[in-house]
């Protein structure tokens, strides 16, 4: 799904969270704000999300953790805070996460690739 330069703005659309079979989420670059929802991690078929540069607030949800297909995860420039959770950093250890970006300065996560 590409909602990529939409100018979306508000939450991300509820209706994403019932695409059971979505691989892809790219929306990125848009106004997107709010938490990013717990129940993206009910997507468990989706392997590439790409949800940077956006006004999102709060911390990375650790439901996403259950992504255990996920290959790539933006969330850069993305105005999240707090810790990346340790269930995400352990995709990359067990599964196969292998790209995963977050603002160091504002997200501690030891094992995202920094973007600042």
């Amino acid at each position: 799904l590409f909602l990529t330069w939409n100018n979306l703005n508000g939450p991300l659309p509820e209706t994403i969270r019932g695409l059971k079979s979505l691989e892809m989420l790219r929306a990125a670059d848009n106004e997107l704000s709010g938490p990013i929802p717990t129940d993206l991690g009910k997507l468990t078929k989706l392997e590439y999300v790409y949800l940077e540069d956006n006004n999102f607030s709060g911390e990375v949800p650790p439901e996403l953790a259950e992504l255990t297909k996920l290959k790539t995860m933006h969330l850069h420039n993305s105005r999240l805070s707090g810790n990346m959770p340790p269930e995400i950093c352990d995709l990359k250890d067990q599964f196969s996460l292998i790209e995963l970006t977050a603002d160091c300065k504002e997200v501690i996560c030891d094992c995202c690739a920094c973007d600042n």
